[in-house]
């Protein structure tokens, strides 16, 4: 059985026993500050790596939820799995463990609300987010990414009312003299949201030319669905589909690949395939 002797001014000593290859047990063997800890799991770290708390943001607990990361930094700096995860920690971690911390956190815009520019205000729930999808850290903190926040960040109220009309229609991608909002929800949401007129008012040239600049792909694509631009929504068009499918929240989608993403969102899944299949006419 390990014992752990620590003190305040001094690195944690361990006593275990340690058998030697070819040999009969020897004994116990002491491994001071030049030797890592080892974890109940038997890997590398600084006490136990067993935190739900993230590598990136300093909170209260020992260690972090990134078990590679975590028995790096512990490796570095044993308090941060005996002591608790402090912003010393997150610097280890940031300088130590690649593209971990990588993203926007923080950033700019609330965290519970869509908005352009990745990441968002609250660093905890940012690196939370960006962790689970990190390509809300990139372009765009959609609405996939505000709704995932609102599932498990603390941070978030109840999340805010629709700024798009319900019975919105008309095209994103197209100019109108009467008639607010427009019929792709996502993309009407990241409009309005950055100009009330749009949704108030009538959707003109400068919503439309919005919806282009911000909505992933929809003013992209001549029409949704019709990747060889036929005209016809048919058998091969249903095989690019199936090529470009990533799933939900796993984009952004490839190149060639805009006609797949009905709402916006920077991916290509199932919400998106119910609306192409009800254009399908073989």
């Amino acid at each position: 059985m390990a014992i752990y002797l620590v003190c305040l001014m001094c690195w944690p000593i361990v006593v275990e026993p340690v058998a030697v290859a070819g040999t009969e047990d020897s004994g116990p063997s002491v491994r001071g500050a030049s030797t890592v800890v080892e974890t109940q799991s038997g890997e590398a770290g600084g006490g136990g790596c067993f935190s739900a708390g993230s590598c990136c943001v300093a909170h209260g607990e020992q260690g972090c939820v990134d078990a590679s990361c975590c028995n790096t930094v512990c490796a570095a700096d044993s308090l941060c799995c005996l002591i608790g995860w402090s912003e010393s920690c997150v610097s280890l971690a940031e300088a130590l463990c690649g593209d971990t911390c990588a993203g926007s956190c923080p950033a700019e815009g609330a965290c519970c609300q869509s908005h352009t520019g990745g990441g968002c205000e609250d660093a905890l729930c940012c690196d939370l987010v960006c962790t689970n999808t990190p390509s809300c850290c990139e372009a765009i903190w959609s609405n996939t990414c505000a709704d995932l926040a609102n599932q498990i960040c603390d941070v978030c109220e109840e999340p805010p009312p629709s700024v798009c009309p319900p019975d919105a229609e008309g095209d994103c991608c197209a100019p109108r003299v009467a008639g607010a909002g427009c019929d792709r929800v996502n993309c009407c949401e990241i409009v309005c949201g950055l100009d009330a007129y749009c949704c108030d008012d009538h959707w003109d040239v400068t919503c439309y030319r919005k919806a282009f600049d911000y909505c992933p792909n929809i003013c992209h694509c001549e029409t949704f669905g019709d990747f060889d631009v036929n005209e016809a929504i048919n058998l091969r068009d249903i095989a690019a589909f199936y090529e470009c499918f990533t799933g939900p929240d796993h984009g952004p989608v490839a190149t060639g690949c805009e006609c797949a993403d009905y709402d916006a969102d920077d991916d290509a899944d199932l919400d998106d395939f119910e609306p192409f299949a009800a254009l399908f006419a073989p």
